[in-house]
């Protein structure tokens, strides 16, 4: 498995932190002997409940920020501080809540479970963090201020699970060598150089790139847009510079936003929860439709047989996202093997 995305590791955090809090809750309710009390409410919703306060939370202190969470011991203290403020709400809700209050230990002790557990996972976290294979690297096709902005921002909000490798001078018809080049109005982390277009392939072939950053704006020469694409397909994320930076800042780089990013690819950009919200959309919207031609299919089957011979549905292998190849389904439209170049249609 590769280096997961930003949105993937703050996801991963916020699990984590839900299983330890309400882990411990459960934990602590059950040994106590509380969960079959009658006039209680259901523990799913004590969790529940439990759970959407720890969101919420989190996302107010920001316990998700990627580079204090890279560092156990700051990683620790942001943890437990959203913990100990998620359960000090959690107390103060009636009745969907687990009947605490009414023993001083149950409640110590709930917060005691749910402080090992988080601290035990965000160090868990951390060291996972740092593991070669979940480091993220970076190029930036392009150099100059652009890239040595998101270079800083990537040091300074990321931590040390995201390095940067260099930048390709897209301006450059030649390989050049290593060293550090930096353009006019570098920042504080200079960005070396990796060479011209020519040193992409290489590059997107060592398997060590997970996102390319474009940096250069304006039109793009041919060999660049073919490298680009080569490294979609090859499972690198290719994201304009403005995208990258809000995405690790959640701010908008103003000052280069004015230029013209020529390609965004699909996908760039969205976070676990609008492809979420977005799936179960489509999920929903496609129920519905089945429901709906359920109940259709049978006439026009039936109206399809009396026309003429043939099968009532059309399959096709074709290629999806990504270029994946899948099969395709649909009422026939047309006369049988149509697409082996009959006349008549």
């Amino acid at each position: 498995m590769g280096a997961l995305q930003l949105s993937e590791r703050r996801l991963l955090l916020l699990v984590g932190d839900l299983i330890a809090g309400t882990g411990g809750l459960l934990g602590a309710t059950w040994a106590k002997g509380q969960w079959d009390d009658p006039g209680n409410a259901p523990v799913a919703m004590w969790a529940a409940v439990l759970a959407a306060i720890q969101i919420v939370v989190a996302s107010a202190t920001d316990a998700h920020d990627l580079g204090r969470s890279g560092n156990a011991f700051a990683g620790s203290y942001v943890g437990v501080r959203a913990w100990l403020v998620s359960f000090g709400l959690y107390l103060a809700v009636p009745y969907w809540s687990a009947p605490l209050l009414s023993s001083r230990y149950a409640v110590l002790q709930v917060v005691a479970v749910g402080l090992a557990a988080t601290v035990m996972w965000r160090v868990a976290y951390a060291t996972l963090a740092r593991q070669p294979r979940q480091i993220t690297r970076y190029a930036m096709l392009g150099g100059g201020s652009g890239a040595d902005a998101i270079a800083d921002a990537i040091a300074a909000d990321l931590g040390p699970g995201h390095v940067v490798l260099g930048y390709v001078d897209v301006g450059v018809d030649h390989a050049g060598d290593a060293e550090a080049l930096v353009a006019p109005g570098a920042g504080a982390r200079p960005v070396p150089r990796l060479g011209g277009i020519e040193a992409l392939p290489d590059l997107i072939a060592s398997g060590d790139l997970a996102t390319l950053v474009v940096v250069t704006g304006g039109a793009l020469a041919p060999d660049l847009q073919r490298h680009m694409i080569a490294a979609y397909e090859a499972g690198i994320r290719v994201v304009p510079m403005p995208l990258l930076y809000e995405g690790v800042t959640g701010r908008v780089p103003v000052a280069h936003a004015a230029e013209f990013w020529a390609t965004t690819l699909p996908g760039a950009g969205r976070d676990w929860d609008y492809r979420l919200a977005s799936r179960a959309r489509d999920i929903v919207i496609a129920m519905v439709g089945l429901a709906v031609t359920a109940v259709i299919v049978p006439f026009v089957a039936v109206a399809m047989r009396l026309h003429g011979p043939g099968p009532v549905f059309y399959r096709q292998r074709r290629l999806g996202q990504n270029g994946r190849p899948f099969t395709i389904w649909k009422l026939r439209s047309m006369v049988p093997d149509a697409e082996f170049g009959r006349a008549h249609v």
